[in-house]
């Protein structure tokens, strides 16, 4: 993992010049490579988030993570209305639109359709 992250950090700094963007590359294929190594997502995040850790610039990724951990272990039981996605924001950059994805994967680990939050809001209209 630790190498999926480094390796993710420079190929994101190619177009991410700040380290939230290059960060949340690192981050995303550090996951990746847990998952392929059959590590449940929660324990992958939290051993990514270990080597996040002191890297330069890393607050702003580490908050909005810690944001979308707390808003799953708040919204247990309760399906995700788009109100509960927009407090971890747009998803503009990187590492709103890595928090947005960890929370839907986190919350409908089971349930693949639903982890696309955006595509099960269109389903209704």
């Amino acid at each position: 993992m630790a190498l999926a992250f480094d390796m993710g950090c420079k190929f994101s700094a190619l177009t991410h010049g700040h380290p939230s963007g290059y960060l949340s590359g690192g981050f995303f294929a550090a996951i990746i490579s847990g998952l392929c190594q059959h590590i449940p997502l929660e324990k992958c995040i939290y051993k990514v988030i270990d080597l996040l850790m002191g890297k330069p610039g890393f607050e702003e990724l580490d908050r909005v993570l810690f944001r979308a951990i707390g808003l799953h272990d708040r919204l247990k039981e309760k399906e995700l209305k788009a109100e509960h996605i927009e407090l971890l924001g747009g998803g503009w950059v990187a590492e709103e639109a890595l928090a947005i994805s960890l929370l839907c994967s986190l919350h409908y680990l089971e349930n693949f359709k639903k982890r696309s939050f955006g595509s099960s809001q269109s389903q209704r209209r």
